[in-house]
C-alpha cells in the first residue's frame, strides 16, 4: 500500500506527521519486539527450527585419461604374451601364422584412416591354440589364434572379416569405455598413485576383454565399422555374410572363444547383407574429392559504360 505525504498547506496535519516521524521506526525496518513478560519462558534451543542446510555438491569423480588407458592396455597385452610364451604357444613361423599376420597388417592402415585421431601402437601376436581367438585391446594390440583357420576354415577374406570386427570394437571404444566406467565406480579404483590406477584398470580391462561377451548393439556397431575397414583394406565386404555363417556353425563344435565374446543371432548375415550396399556407397563417396566452389560471376559492364583506361 502506498503511503500518502501530508499536504504542507495543513499545519495540523504537518505537525502530526512530524510527531509520528520522530517516534516511528525507519521505513522497512522490523519493529522492535515487545519486552518479554517475566511469566513467559524462552523456548528451548531444540524447539528453534534450524535453517535448512545447503546441499553440498559432490566433487566430480575423476576420469580415466587416454594415456592411462593405453598403459593399462599395454600391460594386459604384455601379460597375455608372457602367458602364451610360458605355454610355448606363440606361433611366429607357420604358414597359418603368416596368413594371419598379413591380413592383420592390411587392416592396420585403413584403421588409422577411419579415425585419424587414433594414435595406436599396433601389434599382433599369433597363438597356436585349438580355440578360435581374436580380440583387439584399446590401442590396437591384437591377439589371434591359428584355430581361426585350422578349425573354422576361414579364407583370407573371411579371416579379414573376423579381425576387422575385433578391431572395430576397439575403434568404437566398447571395452575401453566399459572399463573406465567400472573403474570410476570402484571406491579405490582411481588411486592417488597413477601406477596403482593403471594396475587396477588393467585388471578390469582384462576381465572384460577375456570373459565378457559384447551386447547386440555393440556387435551391430562393430559390424558397420568392420565393413568400412574391409573396403578400405581392399577386401570384398560381401564375404562377411559367409564368414559369420561359418562362425555361427562353429558355435556348437568349437570351444568358447571368439564366438563366446561375439555372440551371433540367426538374422545377422541378412542384416550384414542389407548393410553392404550402403557401406559401399559411403566408401565411394569418401573417395570423391569435394567439388570446388563455383567461381564468382564476372561483373557485366553497363550499357554505355567505358572500361577504365589503363595506367
Amino acid at each position: 500500500m502506498r503511503s500518502r505525504v501530508p499536504n504542507p498547506s495543513h499545519p495540523v496535519r504537518l505537525a502530526l506527521f512530524v510527531l509520528f516521524a520522530g517516534t516511528a521506526p525507519a521505513w522497512g525496518a522490523d519493529p522492535a519486539p515487545p519486552p518479554a513478560s517475566p511469566d513467559t519462558a524462552a523456548p528451548p534451543a531444540e524447539a528453534v527450527a534450524a535453517p535448512p542446510a545447503q546441499a553440498i555438491a559432490a566433487p566430480p569423480r575423476p576420469t580415466v585419461d587416454a594415456a592411462t588407458m593405453q598403459r593399462a592396455s599395454a600391460l594386459v597385452y604384455s601379460r597375455d604374451v608372457q602367458r602364451a610364451r610360458a605355454a610355448n604357444s606363440i606361433d611366429e613361423v607357420s604358414a597359418t601364422a603368416g596368413r594371419i599376420q598379413r591380413v592383420a597388417q592390411r587392416l592396420i592402415l585403413p584403421t588409422i584412416r577411419v579415425n585419424p585421431n587414433l594414435r595406436w601402437a599396433f601389434a599382433i601376436t599369433v597363438e597356436n591354440e585349438a580355440i578360435p581367438v581374436a580380440y583387439c585391446l584399446p590401442g590396437g594390440r591384437i591377439i589371434a589364434s591359428t584355430a581361426l583357420i585350422d578349425r573354422m576354415r576361414l579364407t583370407d577374406d573371411e579371416l579379414a572379416v573376423v579381425l576387422a570386427h575385433a578391431i572395430a570394437h576397439a575403434v568404437a571404444g566398447h571395452d575401453a569405455d566399459l572399463a573406465a566406467q567400472r573403474l570410476a565406480r570402484s571406491p579405490n579404483g582411481i588411486a592417488a598413485d597413477p601406477n596403482r590406477t593403471v594396475l587396477n584398470l588393467a585388471e578390469v580391462l582384462a576381465q572384460i576383454v577375456h570373459t565378457e561377451p559384447h551386447g547386440v548393439d555393440a556387435e551391430r556397431a562393430a559390424d558397420g565399422i568392420s565393413l568400412d575397414l574391409l573396403l578400405r583394406a581392399g577386401f570384398d565386404p560381401r564375404v562377411a555374410i559367409e564368414a559369420w555363417r561359418k562362425v555361427a556353425r562353429a558355435g556348437g563344435a568349437v570351444p568358447p572363444g571368439f564366438l563366446a565374446l561375439n555372440p551371433t543371432w540367426p538374422g545377422r548375415p541378412d542384416e550384414i547383407d542389407a548393410a553392404v550396399p550402403a557401406a559401399i556407397k559411403a566408401y565411394q563417396a569418401s573417395l570423391t574429392p569435394p567439388a570446388p566452389p563455383p567461381a564468382a560471376p564476372k561483373a557485366k559492364k553497363g550499357k554505355g559504360q567505358k572500361a577504365p583506361a589503363a595506367g
